[in-house]
């Protein structure tokens, strides 16, 4: 039925007001220039909001697959059989199953209903001697539990390939750049950091990129993504679902003349600010716009708020991002996105402020 992708352009509206590190966005500057901002999510409250379903989509697709059994052939009966067989097992409750998939209420009454107005055959297929088959091997297969499935267990089984040529179980660099097994609270949202997954862990590291370097806590995983940009994050801050704490440097090509001298930095910051906050639910921009010196090279920065992908106590948190643009002596723009809960933030200014000004355009 198309809910998740419905659900997707819904997260896209300005009127959820996720921050800006919560959807894919794509940054267009200048006349004719277009900038990727991240190459997935950053946050995880656009996610969350995508998988969670209402109780009419769930019977929208009850009813649909009650008919899709019927036309392959199927006794469309097995379908509120399932239903009985979930609630015998975990009770009115639900398993994880409902929480995913939330109960629209007496399933099993309204999917007979449909069924009822379909033409009886008597040759419906119920069950077969390769579905017995397979049935008896499933079973001697461990199956992962709720949690285990929640903290990316699924992962370290070593049966599943993650990304087309990423081979079993293995996570690519691109796709997740930290530990992803951080709890979450009531299965939405990402877990909140604590201690020194906050601060700074030593020497920065450096990250080599394709036209640029920055250094970064040793302590914290980088990844380069396949424009050229990266993700850096703490363990739990950054996962396969995007960015919670941590930062994504990215390119944005300009059109015409490009950045040649300070007015011109100033309007592709402020555009590229712009850009941000109306795609990803209007942001505010906290403060004036600030004008730095990265080496010799020219930088502007400007902080943002807007709704984190991190749930504490049931509520989502508010979310700062400190975006800073630097020009490029070919004329385009590097950006860095710092990103952190707004509770959280002053206490990573520090690392994030050492990474900025070890940033390098080359």
């Amino acid at each position: 039925m198309r809910h998740s992708t419905c659900n997707i352009t819904k997260a896209q509206a300005p009127k959820l007001g996720f921050g800006i590190a919560s959807v894919l966005s794509s940054i267009v500057l200048g006349d004719s220039g277009l900038g990727t901002l991240a190459q997935g999510a950053l946050g995880l409250g656009a996610n969350a909001t995508m998988m969670r379903m209402s109780r009419d989509a769930e019977k929208q697709a009850d009813l649909l697959g009650a008919g899709i059994l019927y036309d392959a052939g199927y006794d469309p009966r097995g379908l509120p059989q399932f239903f009985e067989t979930i609630q015998a097992k975990y009770g009115t409750g639900g398993a994880q199953f409902f929480s995913d998939h939330p109960n629209p209420g007496n399933r099993t009454e309204y999917v007979n209903a449909e069924i009822a107005t379909l033409p009886r055959r008597s040759d419906a297929t119920v069950t077969t001697a390769e579905f017995t088959k397979l049935h008896g091997v499933a079973k001697e297969e461990k199956a992962l539990s709720a949690k285990d499935v929640q903290a990316g267990g699924w992962r370290k089984a070593g049966l599943y390939a993650s990304a087309p040529g990423a081979g079993p179980g293995v996570v690519p660099a691109s796709a997740a750049a930290g530990n992803t097994t951080a709890q979450t609270t009531s299965g939405s949202g990402a877990a909140r950091l604590r201690g020194s997954a906050l601060g700074s862990c030593g020497t920065l590291s450096r990250f080599q990129g394709g036209r640029f370097s920055i250094g970064y806590p040793p302590c914290w995983k980088a990844a380069a993504d396949q424009s050229g940009g990266a993700t850096l994050g703490p363990a739990g801050g950054v996962g396969p679902d995007g960015v919670t704490y941590g930062a994504v440097v990215g390119f944005a090509k300009q059109g015409g003349d490009g950045v040649s001298d300070a007015a011109s930095l100033k309007a592709a910051t402020v555009a590229l600010a712009q850009q941000l906050s109306q795609q990803n639910g209007g942001l505010q921009a906290v403060g004036p716009l600030q004008v730095l010196t990265l080496g010799r090279q020219m930088a502007n920065a400007v902080e943002l708020r807007g709704r984190s992908g991190v749930v504490e106590g049931g509520t989502q948190l508010v979310e700062r991002d400190w975006l800073v643009a630097v020009g490029r002596s070919d004329g385009d723009l590097n950006y860095i996105v710092f990103v952190a809960p707004e509770p959280d933030f002053e206490t990573m200014r520090q690392v994030f402020t050492a990474m900025m000004q070890s940033f390098k355009a080359e």
